[in-house]
């Protein structure tokens, strides 16, 4: 199947805006707009103290595992990861196992240990993760209408941290000190799904702001789907990738590319 056309159109960055003093206690629900991390928390990531309870909202499926999205009892978005040889210095740590998505696991606080931005907003460090026996009884689309923050569109989101190619590919550079993951409400229709050259699912979104994003799909739901489809409302769970340098670009930046890691319905 061929790749969709882009209608031509230029994208340009928002303003730079004023600073904001990033501490642990409002990384989670501080505007991501610009940020600037307190020194003193440098290390004392916001990690977990005991047990907690998350909400499983997204998985993707990686070369060597997997990776969950998660959000706890305040609507805080997390991403539990496990290090499995803390005597090596490697950065990213995935799951064997797949987890149930909307369904609750218990975690448990593991060592200490700072990932690159823009992931550190996000990244958790937990030992091991079992099912819960007190689940929500409400679906996951009203769970998190109720209890996570989301965004109008992308830009709002990430600006004035997100780039774009004039292909549409999203991204952020490593060190970008803004989320990591973040959720946008939108409707069926905005997006379009494509398998590029290497039948590799992608799919174009177009949002409200009239930009639209040639995005990676990472999620194992919708992989899964032989011709995924999707009407009426939608929470589109958003991810960047850690960072890599891209093919063909002279420049030595290791860039996060933006993808889409989950759809909720309100059927979900």
């Amino acid at each position: 199947m061929h790749r969709p056309s882009l209608p031509s159109a230029e994208f340009t960055n928002e303003p730079q805006r004023k600073k904001q003093r990033l501490t642990k206690d409002n990384i989670a629900h501080s505007s991501p707009q610009h940020m600037e991390l307190d020194p003193e928390e440098l290390n004392t990531r916001p990690l977990f103290t005991s047990d907690v309870l998350l909400t499983v909202y997204a998985t993707t499926k990686t070369e060597t595992g997997f990776c969950v999205a998660t959000f706890d009892v305040k609507g805080t978005l997390k991403r539990p990861m496990q290090k499995h040889e803390p005597e090596k210095d490697c950065k990213v740590y995935h799951w064997i196992n797949d987890f149930e998505i909307g369904k609750q696991y218990v975690f448990r606080r593991s060592i200490t240990y700072r990932t690159e931005y823009p992931h550190a907003t996000e990244d958790h460090f937990v030992s091991d993760g079992k099912s819960s026996d007190n689940q929500e009884l409400c679906s996951l689309y009203d769970q998190m209408k109720s209890k996570v923050h989301i965004d109008d569109t992308i830009n709002t989101a990430c600006s004035p941290y997100l780039n774009q190619t004039s292909g549409g590919k999203g991204f952020v550079l490593e060190g970008a000190e803004c989320r990591s993951l973040f959720i946008v409400q939108a409707k069926g229709h905005q997006l379009t799904f494509y398998k590029n050259q290497k039948n590799h699912l992608r799919c174009l979104f177009r949002d409200v702001d009239s930009r639209i994003y040639d995005l990676a799909v990472t999620c194992t739901k919708i992989n899964a789907m032989e011709n995924p489809i999707f009407e009426g409302d939608l929470l589109l769970c958003f991810g960047f990738s850690r960072g890599m340098r891209w093919p063909n670009m002279a420049d030595d930046l290791r860039r996060c590319s933006l993808m889409l890691i989950g759809a909720i319905t309100q059927h979900y």
